[in-house]
């Protein structure tokens, strides 16, 4: 899932990263998959002590660009 998501789950907090190229559009009720040219990011994870410490990372402040093939 190329999409920016948290979520408590199974007592823990569950995330998924955004995409570093196109973002997954967002469906909230089963709709069909998009890609979306959304500014991109990356999860980086801290162990301090013992937690863990989530950061989004942006990589570009545009959208990333979109092509046909």
């Amino acid at each position: 899932m190329h999409r920016p998501t948290t979520a408590a789950f199974a007592g823990t907090v569950l995330a998924t990263a955004p995409s570093t190229h196109l973002q997954s559009g967002l469906a909230l009720r089963g709709e069909a998959l998009t890609y979306l040219p959304e500014p991109t990011a990356f999860l980086l994870h801290l162990r301090s002590g013992s937690s863990w410490i989530t950061h989004t990372v942006p990589v570009s402040h545009a959208a990333a660009p979109t092509g046909q093939f």
